[in-house]
């Protein structure tokens, strides 16, 4: 049926946007980052991001470089802060230990890091 048809349509999207975080142009991550937490602002979106092959493929990204890393740190702290079920689909995806790890041991001076810690 059509909603098929739409959510297929919708994790195609989210594969080449979780992939194109990777990008060198920052245009092009941006629009990513964009994509990305406007999916995850729809509860079928959510779960689409949160899916088995999203968190496969975040992981993945999340791999490739320490700026990457922060990259789709963004994503998920923009779609935890948009979504209580994306907070819980990112803690059982192990997404916030590592986030607050990075940023624990980090001292940048900014409140944005003491939000996150207390998540």
């Amino acid at each position: 049926d059509r909603r098929n048809l739409k959510m297929i349509g919708e994790v195609g999207i989210m594969k080449h946007a979780i992939l194109l975080l990777a990008d060198e142009d920052p245009s092009v991550v941006k629009e990513c980052n964009k994509i990305l937490v406007n999916l995850a602002s729809y509860d079928e979106g959510v779960i689409i991001l949160y899916s088995d092959q999203g968190v496969k493929l975040l992981k993945e990204v999340l791999d490739k470089s320490e700026t990457i890393r922060y990259r789709v740190f963004d994503v998920i702290i923009d779609s935890i802060l948009i979504s209580d079920q994306a907070f819980e689909f990112a803690s059982s995806a192990g997404f916030i230990p590592k986030i607050k790890a990075v940023v624990s041991t980090q001292s940048t001076g900014e409140t944005a890091p003491t939000a996150i810690l207390e998540l």
